[in-house]
């Protein structure tokens, strides 16, 4: 930079004289960037390198933990499928435990001549009897007999409805017994022609 002058204070240079082949002065102005600028492009270089391997480095642990997770997640469905494979044990009940009954599952609308069922839940090991009537008519089907509660404490009936049963409405009437408690159910059920 010979034959300039610097103002340091505010980082700008003064003109320099060159003399051209005219033999004429010619005042050129020389350009230099400020300290404040070029710190703040070498700032910018810097963070988009640190961005650059973040993102990379990013990219590459969690493609490394992708397959862990895989493994894990192919652990805990192989862990399920175990547990579901083991029998569930049903809970003991109290002789103190009052009877109770539930219906869980009542075909209906039922056509004559078809296939009916229905289920309750109950205690287990508890007696269970069925009366089904037709607008009034008691049905005398052959599935319609004592069921014992299983360790559940369900108990289920299927029968079929006569084919010349009373179209209407009608009714399944369940009475659950243990240890001289007993509780009952009353379900409607229709009737209709096929």
């Amino acid at each position: 930079m010979s034959g300039s002058v610097v103002d340091k204070d505010s980082c700008t240079e003064l003109p320099e004289v060159v003399k051209e082949a005219t033999g004429e002065s010619v005042h050129v102005p020389k350009r230099h960037f400020s300290k404040a600028l070029r710190n703040a492009l070498v700032s910018a270089v810097v963070l988009v390198v640190l961005f650059a391997g973040g993102g990379l480095a990013y990219t590459y642990y969690s493609g490394k933990n992708s397959t862990d997770s895989a493994a894990s997640a192919a652990d805990a469905a192989a862990s399920a499928t175990a547990a579901a494979n083991q029998p569930v044990k049903a809970s003991k009940t109290s002789s103190k435990t009052p009877e109770g009954v539930a219906i869980n599952l009542l075909s209906t609308p039922v056509a004559r001549g078809s296939a009916a069922s229905m289920s309750v839940q109950t205690l287990p090991n508890s007696k269970c009897t069925i009366v089904v009537t037709y607008n009034k008519v008691a049905a005398h089907a052959a599935g319609l007999t004592v069921q014992t509660a299983d360790d559940f404490g369900t108990a289920s009936w299927d029968w079929t409805v006569s084919p010349s049963a009373p179209i209407g409405k009608g009714m399944a009437k369940v009475t659950c017994s243990r240890d001289k408690k007993t509780a009952m159910v009353e379900g409607d059920l229709q009737v209709t022609a096929k």
